[in-house]
């Protein structure tokens, strides 16, 4: 879909194909060779571009930390000192960050979130990291069959970026909910 620069923190409800993961399955199984599955998408009058939705990103975000903390620093510092890393993974982030707006804002999480993914695969869907944690969220297995994220031999949902961004999101919305609102230790438990 379309973002638009009307769109608030509060997700404004969406069409009912968009609602849930199974319609946009049925898309994709759809999908052949020869005819590309249907785009669907609501039509705004002021599309926003990815550098204006990163813009949007930053003014939403609504998870408190104190950047001045030591930690946060040199996390900082980190980052800041490869910035062709970050263009990198900004880069690389570009075919799916409609989608994780799309997909946080469904279920009223905050657009900080989507920074995850930066810390976690560097925005690579086909990580595995040596755990066992894989895919653009990083699930480990039995997270991830706890969010309906099938593995078998030929196909692991954990690298499916529609999939795993549904399942992240109705992680992330849990663990908030069992920290009573407490983003750092709902971030420090994913």
């Amino acid at each position: 879909p379309v973002i638009s620069s009307d769109l608030h923190y509060a997700p404004r409800p969406l069409t009912p194909p968009l609602t849930g993961l199974p319609a946009q399955e049925e898309a994709l199984l759809a999908w052949n060779a020869t005819t590309p599955p249907a785009v669907i998408a609501e039509q705004s009058p002021e599309p926003i571009q990815p550098s204006s939705l990163w813009q949007l990103i930053q003014q939403e975000q609504n998870i408190p930390f104190d950047v001045n903390h030591p930690r946060i620093q040199q996390e900082m510092k980190r980052y800041t000192r490869k910035p062709g890393y970050l263009k990198q993974v900004t880069k690389r982030s570009e075919p799916f960050l409609y989608h994780i707006v799309q997909r946080l804002r469904s279920h009223n999480l905050p657009l900080d979130l989507v920074a995850l993914p930066v810390i976690e695969s560097a925005y690579n869907p086909h990580a595995i990291f040596k755990h066992g944690a894989a895919g653009l969220w990083q699930f480990i297995s039995s997270t991830g069959k706890l969010y309906g994220l099938e593995q078998g031999r030929w196909y692991d949902a954990r690298h499916d970026v529609l999939r795993s961004t549904e399942a992240a999101a109705q992680y992330l919305t849990h663990l908030v909910e069992e920290f009573h609102g407490d983003w750092a230790l709902a971030l420090a438990s994913y």
